[in-house]
C-alpha cells in the first residue's frame, strides 16, 4: 500500500515546520551565546524579518534581497567594551543563492576561512555559511577590536 498525496504533503509539511523551528531555536542560542560567553550586550533587539515586513528594515534595498531568495533577516544593535556595532543574520532559500549574495557584496576581496567564506573591509566584516550571511556592521571605523573575529567563530561552529 502507498501513501496519499494527502499524507506525504502533511508529513512535508510537518518536516518544514521542524526545521524552521530548529533553526529558530538555533539563531536565538546564538544570541544568548554572544551575550553569555561573549559579553556582548544586546542594546536593541533582535529583530526578525521576513519578505513581508523587510521593508520597514532595508527600504530601498529589500527588493535585491527579496529577489536573490532571502527567507529571513535577523538584527540587532549591540555593544562590547563601549564599541558599537550591528550584526545582522541573513538566511536564504539556499547556498547558491546566499554565495551569490554573499559574493555581489563582498566583491572578489573575499577568503575561505574555516567551513565558509570571509570578506573583511573597513568597518563591515561579511562571513558566509551554507545558506546564511553574517554581517557585522561597526559604527565607528577605527574602533574594531578582535571582538569580530569572536563573534564569526561563533557563527561559524554552528
Amino acid at each position: 500500500m502507498y501513501p496519499t498525496k494527502k499524507f506525504i504533503a502533511i508529513l512535508l509539511s510537518i518536516l518544514f515546520t521542524i526545521s524552521l523551528f530548529s533553526e529558530n531555536f538555533q539563531e536565538k542560542s546564538f544570541w544568548k551565546i554572544l551575550n553569555e560567553r561573549l559579553r556582548i550586550q544586546i542594546t536593541d533587539g533582535p529583530y526578525f524579518f521576513n519578505s513581508g515586513n523587510l521593508y520597514d528594515y532595508l527600504d530601498g534595498g529589500a527588493d535585491n534581497y527579496i529577489k536573490n531568495g532571502l527567507i529571513k533577516l535577523t538584527t540587532a544593535d549591540c555593544m562590547y567594551k563601549k564599541i558599537q556595532f550591528t550584526i545582522e543574520i541573513y538566511t536564504f532559500k539556499n547556498n547558491f543563492l546566499s554565495l551569490k549574495m554573499f559574493k555581489k557584496e563582498a566583491g572578489k576581496n573575499f577568503k575561505t576561512y574555516k567551513k565558509g567564506y570571509i570578506y573583511i573591509g573597513k568597518g563591515l566584516v561579511l562571513v558566509h555559511k551554507k545558506n546564511k550571511i553574517l554581517k557585522i556592521i561597526f559604527f565607528k571605523l577605527n574602533k574594531r577590536t578582535d571582538i569580530d573575529k569572536k563573534i564569526y567563530n561563533l557563527f561559524l561552529s554552528y
